[in-house]
């Protein structure tokens, strides 16, 4: 095997110039080549020989031109080029003098505190620089129109009575914390008033939440800068605990919808048999309940998605006890909050006469825990359910057992049992 030639460094009388195999073998054939490079005047320039004797020969009379001129040549290794086309090819693109970037970065990281680098520091400069375009208002002002449009929107349907009722409530103590421009507030402030917060991380979740919605308000309404992330974003969401899902035994089912009053037996049967969020069961008409499935329209899903969830027999059994199906499906009251109130007395009176305690969200958490048991697909269940499979998966998988699930989809009317 033939040695590998190196690069070689012709010098004499403080000039240099390299010389570097550039061979190619092409079927067969080795064609050699040998490149000469030199820098002059910061410029490099490369030049081509067909043999080392060639090469030698250029390289000693490049060196003799320049002395004779008074150039400056030095030479680099392969690597070293490498490093220099990268660098010229960076700087051509973003139209600037390689020699002008190097001696501009070079004044610039003399002023530049340890570990920070000269990225980051144009970083904070471009976020400093767009906090002066805007005028300062002070979060509380934010606050108070950013509740008003909410409101708004509560009114005319789009969002429920305690999304806004929520929102009010956290977004209080938000103001009451901070006292200064939203655009001075920092991600580390947020986290600072995230924990000064009573509760575990499901409470400070649910506050951050807020504050992420209203400084995302703040950028639509130009407020902040409309670039990039907010500094609520960049806030630390905590990592919570998976919760346990507790559901209504089918016997507990089986007294609740028995026993429930005859306003809310349509809401109690959608909800454990079809499983129908509270805020959706509010906004549907009996419209949306048709023969054979329940429509939960995009304008009132939670999800603002379009589903179908199917009746199955037990749950046709107990609609068709229902005498009046016009209009809307609960009963209507001034604002959501009297009716979440009203359903919520009336549960809580039921299950005190079965010898059972009330289970938060009980009745949809019985619907999923069951239906996951029994059709054992949790995607569709998702999909009825208007929620996620990931969810399903973690909460309510093997929370039941298949034969729990067909006593509980056994639950007809009395008269039906009977017979």
């Amino acid at each position: 095997m033939a040695k590998r030639e190196k690069t070689e460094r012709i010098e004499r009388g403080g000039y240099r110039v390299s010389i570097t195999p550039d061979h190619r073998e092409r079927g067969g054939v080795i064609y050699r080549s040998y490149r000469i490079r030199y820098t002059i005047d910061g410029q490099r320039v490369t030049k081509t020989a067909a043999t080392l004797k060639e090469a030698r020969k250029e390289a000693s009379t490049i060196i003799d031109q320049l002395k004779a001129k008074g150039g400056a040549v030095a030479t680099y290794s392969p690597a070293e080029v490498a490093v220099i086309e990268l660098a010229l090819e960076t700087c051509t693109k973003a139209g600037v003098k390689l020699s002008k970037a190097v001696m501009e970065y070079a004044e610039a990281i003399q002023h530049l505190p340890a570990g920070v680098s000269l990225v980051e520091a144009m970083r904070q400069f471009k976020v400093l620089k767009a906090k002066q375009e805007y005028d300062p208002i002070n979060i509380r002002k934010v606050i108070n129109l950013f509740l008003q449009e909410l409101k708004e929107r509560n009114e005319s349907g789009s969002i429920s009575a305690l999304h806004y009722g929520n929102r009010k409530r956290w977004l209080k103590r938000v103001a009451d914390y901070f006292n200064a421009p939203i655009g001075d507030i920092s991600s580390t402030d947020i986290e600072g008033f995230l924990r000064s917060l009573k509760g575990g991380p499901l409470t400070r979740n649910h506050h951050r939440s807020a504050v992420v919605g209203l400084f995302r308000y703040a950028q639509r309404k130009k407020f902040i800068s409309r670039e990039g992330r907010t500094e609520a974003d960049y806030s630390l969401r905590e990592t919570e605990a998976p919760t346990a899902i507790l559901a209504y035994t089918p016997e507990q089912a089986r007294h609740i919808i028995e026993n429930i009053d005859e306003r809310w037996r349509a809401y109690a049967a959608l909800s454990l048999f079809a499983g129908i969020r509270r805020e959706e069961l509010f906004r549907m008409s009996w419209a949306e309940v048709k023969a054979d499935h329940i429509e939960v329209t995009a304008a009132k899903s939670k999800t603002g998605l379009r589903r179908i969830v199917p009746i199955p027999a037990n749950l046709r059994a107990w609609l068709d006890t229902i005498t009046s199906k016009e209009g809307m499906v609960c009963p209507t009251f001034d604002n959501e909050q009297t009716r979440s109130a009203t359903i919520g007395y009336y549960l809580r009176g039921v299950a005190k006469s079965g010898g059972f305690p009330v289970v938060k969200n009980g009745l949809r958490h019985s619907f999923i825990s069951y239906r996951v048991a029994q059709i054992k697909n949790l995607p569709q269940t998702a999909y009825e359910a208007g929620n996620t499979p990931e969810v399903i998966t973690t909460h309510y998988n093997k929370v039941a057992t298949e034969q729990e699930a067909e006593r509980f989809f056994s639950i007809y009317p009395p008269a039906e049992s009977a017979a």
